[in-house]
């Protein structure tokens, strides 16, 4: 069944980042002691895997066409989990979230495994199979082994049907649903399909970058969760990509369906590439690495997930994510903010200074203000006191930085703060 709504944004991990498509059982195992350790007295909640849980192999699976027998696949066309990543089968990893009072989350492609089609698979239930549903031109457009389902056609939602029904007999809480955002027939029919489900599931919808406005009745009716963002990095221009699609989306946040701005990147990224290897990818992405953000640009950055009220899911290896940065995620004025669950709007801009604010749902006398530099370098920046929309009795000069206790500098009616690249104050009044 679908999670009606959620008061606030979701709290958890997601193992792309960090594991791509390559996590495992054991890693799994590993990861949740430490969030139940770390993360989950501070109100996180959803542990979750991204792609490629049913490939045993997925760098050659990928690249060799052939080797289609590296993906494990039922009598149904449904991908089920690599028996050679998790031999216990994926239960034994929900049942393990669950004893230890966690949600578990799962990533997976709209569509049906071109495999499927080629064997000619049966759909559970009824006297149709794989290649009677299909829509060959209606495909991911970065090499997903799927084709698109035809929803016109009979047996098309039986089969969305019959995936949700797997993940819910496997104990899934989460679904992140991936190629789906610009196809509102098929968001449509996964959404019919968790209504039937005999569970909660709270459903996730990617990738973000072309998420329309004019399909958010669709989304809001089906789903719990939008990326309104493409894939987010450790790269600062990335931060500014963030600011663009959160003023697009400003008033569209809220129970009925959060918008999402993608992954936190801290801590190790890429851990399932050996040290010193450089993958040949058309971007910069190619080795594993400690973040790259500095310190300033890692506030900067979780600021803007309080302030917009963005559900967080943490992308970094836990086992090698310092305590700066668990600190940084789970400080109690943050998440505060973020739990308010409000998407904050920018309230005044300038050339180096943008400044977004979030009131308080239970006390519009109280709220958080984030004072950006979007410059690239360390500068003072004035703007008025008035520029800060603070409520009557508010004295801007009382005022202090969230991460790093620095008050403002408050000259009768001006006020001056200097700030590194891409740095901000995060402010709560």
């Amino acid at each position: 069944m679908k999670i009606e709504s959620t008061p606030k944004p979701v709290l958890g991990t997601n193992s792309y980042d960090c594991w791509s498509l390559y996590m495992t059982e054991e890693i799994a195992l590993r990861a949740i002691d430490i969030f139940v350790k770390k993360l989950k007295p501070h109100g996180y909640e959803y542990f979750c895997f991204d792609a490629a849980w049913y490939c045993d192999d997925p760098f050659h699976a990928e690249r060799d066409p052939e080797r289609k027998g590296s993906n494990e696949l039922d009598e149904f066309g449904r991908w089920n989990a690599s028996k050679v990543k998790f031999p216990h089968g994926l239960k034994f990893i929900t049942d393990y979230c669950h004893a230890n009072g966690i949600k578990f989350g799962i990533h997976f492609f709209r569509g049906i495994p071109k495999l499927a089609v080629e064997r000619n698979t049966k759909i559970m239930g009824i006297d149709l199979h794989a290649g009677d549903i299909i829509d060959t031109i209606n495909t991911c457009e970065w090499g997903v082994p799927n084709y698109g389902v035809d929803m016109s056609k009979p047996g098309a939602q039986e089969y969305y049907d019959s995936v949700i029904r797997y993940f819910d007999e496997n104990g899934v809480d989460f679904l992140k649903v991936d190629d789906i955002t610009e196809s509102p027939d098929e968001i449509a029919a996964v959404g019919r399909a968790i209504e039937k489900a005999s569970r909660p599931i709270f459903l996730s919808l990617s990738p973000g970058d072309r998420s329309c406005r004019c399909n958010l009745p669709v989304y809001r009716k089906y789903a719990n969760m939008l990326r309104i963002s493409g894939d987010v990095w450790d790269r600062p221009d990335d931060i500014h990509k963030r600011f663009t699609r959160w003023d697009i989306f400003e008033n569209q946040s809220g129970p009925d369906c959060w918008m999402d701005l993608d992954m936190v990147p801290f801590g190790e990224l890429q851990s399932y590439i050996p040290e010193g290897v450089v993958l040949d990818v058309p971007h910069d992405l190619d080795r594993r690495r400690r973040s790259r953000l500095n310190m300033e640009q890692k506030r900067t950055f979780i600021t803007q997930h309080a302030l917009s009220a963005t559900p967080i899911l943490y992308g970094g290896n836990l086992e090698k994510t310092d305590d700066d940065e668990f600190a940084l995620l789970t400080n109690p004025e943050m998440l505060k903010c973020n739990q308010n669950g409000i998407m904050g709007k920018q309230i005044f801009g300038q050339r180096y200074l943008s400044i977004y604010q979030t009131p308080d749902r239970n006390d519009p006398a109280h709220g958080w203000l984030g004072l950006f530099n979007i410059g690239w370098e360390e500068r003072p920046i004035r703007f008025k006191v008035s520029d800060l929309n603070l409520p009557e009795g508010v004295d801007a000069a009382s005022l202090n930085d969230v991460w790093t206790g620095r008050k403002l500098e408050v000259n009768g009616d001006t006020v001056t703060v200097t700030l590194k690249e891409l740095e901000c104050y995060f402010i709560a009044y």
